[in-house]
């Protein structure tokens, strides 16, 4: 069985969305982290007051307050916070540790990753390299294209929210859960089409 997860990495959302990464990788759930940065790198039009006005909606929901420092004023993108991110995980050969690091550096210690030197710094501190070896990479055109592609695969789920969830078994069942955060959600469909696929298995070939 297989999950795919779609990110953004300055989302609250995906933020509290990664417990269940961790549980699904405990189920024997293969996991793939998918980057699908908010309008394509275009800058997010949020102000820093709206944006604070999300995160405290967020928290009667959650159970916990973070910090959108990030988001300095309307121009703010989060295409170079994505970009790091990638690349820090191609470096570390672990996307979901690399997403994670750069989420909690923004909303969980305020740092200003909406600007791409503050990203590529904070990226390099979780992949072990310098800024520029992080930079060099984000900035490349394969990156570029990761990105791109992963906003594609989303739009072709029927999704347009962050994080989605995109569960599929080895027998064909799948699911996908569009805005969902909650571990507890993800693990309970994931254990269903665990089952069935487990039994599936079991039964072998069915006779010619």
């Amino acid at each position: 069985m297989k999950a795919i997860l779609y990110v953004d990495v300055v989302s609250h959302w995906c933020l509290v969305a990664m417990p269940a990464v961790t549980t699904l990788t405990e189920m024997g759930v293969d996991v793939e982290l998918v980057y699908a940065p908010l309008k394509d790198g275009a800058p997010l039009g949020f102000t820093n007051e709206m944006e604070s006005w999300f995160y405290k909606r967020g928290s009667r929901i959650y159970g916990r307050e973070l910090i959108c420092a990030w988001c300095e004023g309307p121009h703010v993108s989060s295409w170079a916070a994505n970009a790091a991110a990638f690349a820090a995980g191609e470096l570390l050969g672990d996307q979901p540790r690399a997403a994670h690091a750069i989420m909690s550096a923004a909303m969980e210690e305020g740092a200003l990753v909406g600007r791409p030197e503050v990203a590529y710094e904070r990226a390099a501190q979780s992949a072990r390299t310098d800024a520029a070896t992080i930079e060099a990479l984000a900035t490349s055109a394969r990156v570029r294209e990761r990105l791109l592609e992963g906003n594609k695969r989303l739009t072709a789920l029927g999704a347009d929210e962050r994080p989605t969830w995109e569960l599929r078994s080895d027998n064909g069942d799948f699911a996908i859960l569009k805005g969902v955060w909650q571990r507890d959600a993800v693990a309970v469909t994931a254990a269903a089409l665990l089952h069935d696929e487990r039994g599936y298995a079991a039964a072998g070939k069915a006779p010619s």
